[in-house]
């Protein structure tokens, strides 16, 4: 081989190390990791998988101190076999609540008004749909999504950064209904 191949096949070699994992391939590990963490009874480990991929999706919507509490609840719940013991009052949780509606309600005034109507239907519409089939849905969503202007989607994406995520997001609803047709046919029921 001469030496400007060698250069050239390293030089290729060490770009495809670099580049990022396909959507797909993420998205099974992910789900590869929730399942080993689950019956390895990690249970703080497993919500900060968890956690961590809600923050990449919706960044800045917990406080720290908030996100401790979440944690140790979580953590307890699967120790105490399924029996939820909260350690926040009602009056916190609910506190908590507001602010996260309010939170997103600031997110949402800060798009276009294209934007805002498009995020206010879809909220809409997760309300009247029972779970089904998760691919044709987010397939339909897509589609209404990519036909808004670019401007619309990136108010959009400024303020939800899940929606800058979408491939990533359709991988992840790739898996579920994977795993949900599984269990389906395990237990001898029609998906969806």
């Amino acid at each position: 081989m001469t030496r400007p191949t060698i250069l050239l096949l390293l030089s290729l070699f060490s770009l495809s190390l670099a580049s990022p994992i396909d959507p797909q391939t993420s998205a099974n590990r992910f789900y590869g990791q929730i399942f080993e963490k689950y019956f390895a009874e990690a249970y703080e480990e497993l919500f900060d998988l968890l956690y961590g991929k809600w923050n990449s999706f919706y960044p800045g919507l917990f406080k720290d101190d908030e996100i401790v509490i979440f944690k140790k609840d979580f953590a307890a719940f699967f120790e105490n076999e399924g029996k939820l013991k909260l350690s926040l009052a009602d009056e916190q949780l609910d506190a908590i609540g507001e602010r996260f509606e309010k939170e997103m309600n600031d997110r949402v005034a800060k798009m276009t008004e294209e934007g805002r109507r498009f995020v206010t239907e879809q909220k809409k519409d997760a309300k009247r749909k029972a779970m089904g089939d998760f691919n044709s849905e987010f397939a339909e969503f897509r589609k209404k999504y990519d036909s808004l202007s670019a401007a619309t989607r990136a108010s959009i994406e400024a303020q939800l950064p899940i929606f800058g995520k979408l491939q990533e997001l359709q991988a992840h609803v790739n898996v579920v209904d994977r795993v949900l047709r599984h269990l389906s046919k395990l237990a001898g029921k029609k998906y969806p």
